[in-house]
């Protein structure tokens, strides 16, 4: 492999780690190494990138400190010490300390310690803009190397590459395709949507108790004797207890849901990470066969320049992308049924026969557009794109007239 130049050592390391090879039995041994098809990743991350993903490498075990305030029964007398028809002698030191009195506890936490990866067509996207530079067993490797080398071994071809390259400069986003990426995608922004729902809940609820001690406290007839003191200082440990008992079962629900949170941004994570190389629709096995598996046919989802995309919560795609070469010789027209097929994949409806909520339903039937990205023999890369629609009805009556 050819060296670098010394301006290339300022620029960002990425890690190229190439798919693993199969033994004679077919297998190499780790499970993890068995799920990708090459990636380059990054060590020294200061961002995230919108087309990477982040895989675990380990976890670590971390001791933090969790300080819980007590509540005080002496802000209620800090209030009524405002009133000024009664007389009331507070003791301002034993309030004081009783407001700063915390109680401290330690727990063990694991930690999960996340890399930063590119899919090889991203990466060599960088390299190609002077942004990134790759290495390979501590030697960087040139272009030539990146394109004669790694995409080959990576199962990525030419065309595919190109079509990539021309959607990426004019600032699309793209995330390479999965059968079941719709279907995650729906799921992961109705949990978002309740995790949020719960969080102003739970705020609503904070709110509200706050308003009723408030209350409570203006609300107050004071005795000036001490049997009135003790009463009211065992409704205030009454109403502690309740509290507790609620802010419990909200805790609970609170937790619940930050758990569906987690496992679906984890399953949204993994389909990305995992995801087959972008194909490239060849017109010979689709006019021979056109029953040919469909689920792979598309490479990339695609959405719109946004400068606020969250790669754990992206929504439904702009447009599907699928990518056809065209040969100067040779059969360089999709049949219908290719184009038909393709469109097909681009429709987001579920038959899974699962539970459905209004929300979803309107999400699902919605069809996401599909853009065929045609690859010439020179290079060139033209897009263009493919809408089903009905045919026009004539009127006879606005004819004859």
């Amino acid at each position: 492999m050819s060296g670098s130049s010394k301006g290339d050592e300022t620029l960002p390391l990425g890690v190229y780690v190439p798919p693993p090879t199969t033994t004679a039995d077919g297998s190499d041994g780790s499970p993890e190494k068995q799920q990708h098809d090459g990636y380059v990743r990054i060590p020294d991350a200061k961002g995230r990138n919108t087309c990477g993903f982040s895989r675990p490498i380990g976890t670590v075990m971390e001791t933090i400190t969790v300080a819980s305030k007590k509540r005080s029964h002496s802000l209620i007398s800090k209030d009524l010490e405002c009133t000024k028809d009664h007389d009331i002698t507070i003791d301002h030191d034993a309030t004081a300390e009783s407001e700063t009195n915390t109680k401290s506890e330690t727990m063990q936490q694991k930690r999960t310690i996340t890399e930063e990866r590119l899919h090889p067509e991203e990466a060599l996207f960088l390299h190609m803009r002077g942004l990134l530079r790759i290495e390979y067993n501590h030697e960087t490797m040139s272009t030539q190397d990146l394109f004669c080398s790694m995409l080959p071994e990576c199962k990525i071809s030419l065309p595919a590459y190109l079509a990539y390259a021309h959607l990426r400069a004019q600032g699309y986003i793209l995330i390479r395709y999965s059968a079941e990426r719709i279907k995650l995608l729906l799921a992961r922004s109705l949990n978002a949507r309740e995790k949020d729902s719960s969080n102003i809940a739970e705020g609503g609820e904070r709110s509200n108790d706050n308003n009723e001690v408030s209350e409570s406290t203006q609300n107050t007839d004071i005795d000036n004797s001490s049997s009135s003191n003790i009463a009211e200082g065992g409704e205030n440990s009454n109403d502690n207890k309740l509290e507790v008992s609620e802010s419990t079962k909200n805790a609970d629900i609170h937790n619940s849901s930050n758990n569906s949170w987690r496992q679906a941004k984890q399953k949204l994570s993994d389909d990305v990470a995992t995801a087959s190389p972008p194909c490239v629709v060849l017109f010979d096995e689709w006019n021979s066969n056109c029953s040919h598996d469909l689920n792979t046919r598309l490479a990339y989802f695609a959405y719109n320049p946004n400068s606020n995309f969250r790669r754990s919560n992206p929504g439904l795609p702009d447009f599907g992308v699928a990518i056809m070469p065209f040969q100067s010789s040779g059969v360089s027209v999709p049949s219908f049924d290719t184009i038909s097929a393709l469109v097909a994949l681009c429709e987001n409806r579920r038959n899974d026969g699962g539970d459905e909520t209004e929300d979803s339903i309107t999400a699902a039937s919605n069809e996401i557009p599909l853009r065929i990205a045609t690859v010439a023999d020179c290079g060139a890369v033209i897009v263009y794109g493919v809408t089903r629609g009905d045919v026009p009805v004539i009127d006879k009556k606005k004819n004859d007239k």
